[in-house]
């Protein structure tokens, strides 16, 4: 009688641990999820974004509501991206079109005084 309540007690201790292993399993992965969907604002996605907008432009709408510091931290760093390449954009072509002029009359004077 007595091995028997011991070994009832041994069998209920081990289910006993293996439903706490369970637990804490469980737990383990949920506080895993819950680290992986934090929304840091990481300064990364602006670079990225700054460098790839149309990147910035996609996690900005998928991230709105799960992650919105990050997602702002995307948007803005496409948008400025894109700023900087418009201001790049019109500053070379404002400089190719000075060397080309330049250019131009330099050559319609050569031939001027060339064929005078």
């Amino acid at each position: 009688m007595d091995n028997d309540n011991e070994v009832r007690r041994i069998l209920l201790q081990l289910k006993e641990d293996e439903n706490q292993s369970r637990n804490n399993a469980q737990e383990s992965r949920q506080n895993q999820r819950n680290e992986n969907n934090a929304d840091n604002g990481d300064i990364g996605y602006a670079i990225i974004s700054f460098f790839f907008p149309i990147v910035g432009l996609v996690l900005w709408l998928v991230w709105q509501k799960e992650k919105p510091s990050s997602a702002t931290n995307a948007g803005i760093g496409a948008l400025v991206g894109v700023c900087v390449g418009i201001i790049v954009l019109v500053i070379s072509f404002l400089i190719s079109y000075k060397l080309g002029t330049d250019i131009f009359e330099s050559v319609m004077k050569a031939i001027s005084q060339g064929v005078s």
